[in-house]
């Protein structure tokens, strides 16, 4: 008889514990926790991505002077500053069912905006590493903006 109810509890236990761990992320997500943690995509992955047409957004949350400036821009890259998207990142319009990378100067400010989008319920947001600074020692292409007077 105690043979039986120590399997049974070990197979209960077990069960428990694998409940547990299946449903950690979830919960995680839903408390804001590691859930919520920056994603980061290299360079050499994101221009491979736009080599083969990938439908994603690029926003450079740089401000409109930089995003125009010498070291110019992605190409297909909009820009948003980083204080516009902070301030209503429900009201961008943007689909939360596509990926989003974030680019900046370095990362750090892309890598806030991306919280506070992910905060709003974007899941497919990505911060790319090294920003403009490491896209543009690598050569990777660039496209300037033009400016209408």
């Amino acid at each position: 008889m105690t043979k039986f109810f120590n399997r049974r509890s070990f197979f209960l236990a077990v069960s428990g514990l694998v409940a547990a761990i299946t449903s950690l992320p979830r919960l995680l997500r839903r408390s804001g926790g590691r859930g919520n943690e920056t994603k980061w995509i290299e360079p050499e992955i994101l221009a491979t991505a736009l080599d083969e047409k990938a439908d994603w957004i690029l926003l450079d949350v740089r401000n409109p002077d930089e995003f125009s400036g010498p070291m110019g821009h992605i190409p297909g890259a909009r820009n948003l500053p980083v204080e516009q998207l902070v301030s209503a990142p429900s009201n961008l319009g943007l689909p939360p069912d596509k990926r989003i990378v974030m680019v900046c100067l370095t990362d750090k400010r892309s890598a806030r905006a991306a919280q506070v989008l992910g905060g709003a319920g974007f899941g497919r947001v990505f911060v790319l590493r090294g920003g403009m600074q490491r896209w543009s020692e690598e050569g990777r292409p660039v496209e300037q903006a033009t400016i209408l007077a």
